[in-house]
C-alpha cells in the first residue's frame, strides 16, 4: 500500500459536481457576483452581455459569446486573488453580517454557466492582475493547482468600449466558454432584468434605509457592430412600495401600496459557540391602494402584481427566495393585491438553512394540519428550527387571512381592468397616490406602527 499523501479532493470531479450545483437560472448565479460587488463596496456594476453573430443551420443568430461583470469597488490583493477561485476560500465565510457566506458564490455560480472564469483585479488603476479556471483544461490535464495571478492588461474589447467605466479600483469577472439554457441575447437580458431587478431591489431605490444605492446596468455590447445597448436596473418590489420602480412609466415614480404593518418576531438560535442567542425577524406587510385595486387585474399594473403573488424572504437586504410555500392558493387572483417581506440577517441562516448557493430558505414552508403535533412536540424538545416554524407560520397564516379578507371586503371585481384608458379612475388613482406619496418615502416605510 502507498504511503504518499492523496488529495482530499480530486479537481476536476469535485468542480464537475459543483457545475451541477443548481443555480436557478444565469440570473442568479451573476447575482453572486453582484454580491461580491457589493461587499467590495461598489456603487456601480455593469452586467456586460458581449454577442456575436454565428451560423445555425441555414440562418445567422445572435448568440451570447461571452458575460462579464464589471465594478469600481476596492479591487483584491494578490493574496485573495490567488486563492479567490479555490474551493472553499472565502473572505466572508461564516459571517454574521452583510452578503458572503461560504467562499462558494463565485466559482460555484461561474461554472455552472460557463467552462472558463477568469477573475481580473486591480487596487491600482495601471497594475490589472488575474486568475484563472479552465474546467476543461484541469480535467484534460489532471490538474490540481491554480497558476499565480499574472499582470496583465484587461480584455481588449472591455477596454476600448467601456473605458470610461473602469475605475481606479475594481473587478472583472469574465465568463466564457458558456454553457447557458438561453443563448440569444434579447432572451438573457429579458430574464436578467426581470429577476435582478427584485432580488436588489433594496439597492436600487433611493433610500439608503436598507441596502445602499447601487448603480446596475445592463449593457449589451454586439461584438461586430461595437453597438452598446444600455438598460439601468430598476426596483421591482413585492410591496409595491419602493421608488423608482419598474412599474409602468406613470407609476414608476410612486408607491402604490402602502404599508399595514410591520412585526418583529423573535427567535433564538444556536450560535458557532454552542450557545443559544437571541434574534429576530422583521415581517412587513403592504396593500394595494384601493384606487390601484380597481383598476383590475388585466391592466398593465394588474398583470405587474400578478407576477409577484407570494412571500419574500429577504436576507441583509438581498432576497434569497420568493414563492408561495404552501401558504397561497395561487388561483385566487386577489393574493395579488399583497406583499408580505420577511427580512433576516445572516445569523439566522441556520436556523432558515440558507442553501450554499443563497437560493433557498429550505428550512421554511407551510405547515400541514396533520404536521403540527409533530413539529410542536420537536419545538417542546428544543428544537429551534420547529420553534421558528410554528411561530412564523402562525403569524403569516394570521396575516394572510386579515389580507384576504380585506380585499374581498373592498367588493371590488379581481379579474376586472376593462379598457383602463376611458376609466376614470385611472386619474383618481393616480392623484389620489400623488398625494399619499408625499408622506411617503423608504425611511417611513421602515418605521413602525407605534412609530
Amino acid at each position: 500500500m502507498s504511503e504518499a499523501r492523496q488529495n482530499i479532493i480530486d479537481a476536476g470531479i469535485a468542480l464537475e459536481a459543483i457545475k451541477k450545483s443548481g443555480y436557478r437560472s444565469t440570473a442568479t448565479a451573476i447575482g453572486e457576483l453582484i454580491d461580491n460587488s457589493i461587499q467590495a463596496e461598489a456603487t456601480d456594476i455593469d452586467i456586460i452581455v458581449i454577442n456575436k453573430m454565428i451560423r445555425n443551420g441555414n440562418r445567422n443568430s445572435n448568440n451570447v459569446y461571452k458575460i462579464a461583470v464589471l465594478d469600481n469597488g476596492t479591487g483584491m490583493d494578490l493574496d485573495i486573488l490567488a486563492s479567490c477561485l479555490k474551493l472553499g476560500f472565502g473572505t466572508r465565510k461564516n459571517a454574521t453580517q452583510g452578503l458572503g457566506k461560504f467562499g462558494f458564490g463565485l466559482k460555484g455560480s461561474s461554472i455552472s454557466q460557463a467552462n472558463t472564469v477568469k477573475v481580473y483585479s486591480w487596487t491600482s488603476k495601471n497594475e490589472v492582475y488575474m486568475v484563472e479556471l479552465d474546467l476543461l483544461k484541469i480535467i484534460d490535464q489532471n490538474l490540481q493547482y491554480f497558476e499565480a495571478p499574472k499582470k496583465i492588461n484587461l480584455p481588449e474589447e472591455i477596454a476600448i468600449h467601456f473605458f470610461d467605466h473602469i475605475g481606479d479600483s475594481g473587478t472583472l469577472v469574465v465568463w466564457e466558454d458558456l454553457e447557458l439554457r438561453f443563448k440569444r441575447s434579447e432572451t438573457l437580458s429579458s430574464r436578467l432584468n426581470e429577476e435582478l431587478c427584485r432580488i436588489y431591489r433594496h439597492f436600487l431605490d433611493d433610500d439608503d434605509t436598507y441596502g445602499a444605492r447601487r448603480y446596475i446596468n445592463i449593457k449589451t455590447l454586439q461584438e461586430e457592430s461595437g453597438r452598446i445597448d444600455l438598460e439601468p436596473l430598476k426596483a421591482n418590489d413585492p410591496l409595491y412600495l419602493l421608488r423608482p420602480n419598474n412599474l409602468p412609466e406613470e407609476y414608476s415614480s410612486i408607491s402604490t401600496n402602502e404599508l399595514l404593518e410591520t412585526i418583529e418576531l423573535p427567535i433564538d438560535y444556536e450560535g458557532y459557540d454552542g450557545n443559544t442567542h437571541h434574534s429576530k425577524v422583521e415581517i412587513r406587510i403592504s396593500l394595494a391602494l384601493p384606487e390601484i385595486h380597481k383598476l383590475g387585474g388585466n391592466c398593465a399594473l394588474g398583470k405587474h402584481y400578478g407576477k409577484n403573488t407570494g412571500v419574500s424572504f429577504v436576507r441583509a437586504g438581498r432576497e434569497i427566495d420568493f414563492g408561495i410555500f404552501n401558504l397561497i392558493d395561487r388561483s385566487d387572483p386577489t393574493h395579488r393585491w399583497w406583499g408580505i417581506e420577511i427580512r433576516f440577517e445572516p445569523e439566522l441562516d441556520e436556523i432558515f438553512e440558507l442553501s450554499n448557493n443563497k437560493q433557498h430558505v429550505n428550512g421554511f414552508r407551510g405547515i400541514r394540519d396533520e404536521q403540527v403535533e409533530h413539529i410542536m412536540e420537536e419545538a417542546e424538545d428544543g428544537n429551534l428550527n420547529a420553534k421558528m416554524l410554528l411561530e412564523l407560520n402562525k403569524t403569516l397564516t394570521h396575516q394572510i387571512k386579515k389580507m384576504h379578507s380585506l380585499i374581498k371586503g373592498r367588493g371590488l371585481g379581481t379579474r376586472g381592468g376593462g379598457n383602463t384608458d376611458s376609466d376614470p379612475s385611472l386619474n383618481r388613482a393616480n392623484t389620489t397616490i400623488s398625494q399619499s406619496n408625499q408622506a411617503t418615502s423608504s425611511s417611513q416605510i421602515n418605521q413602525t406602527d407605534e412609530e
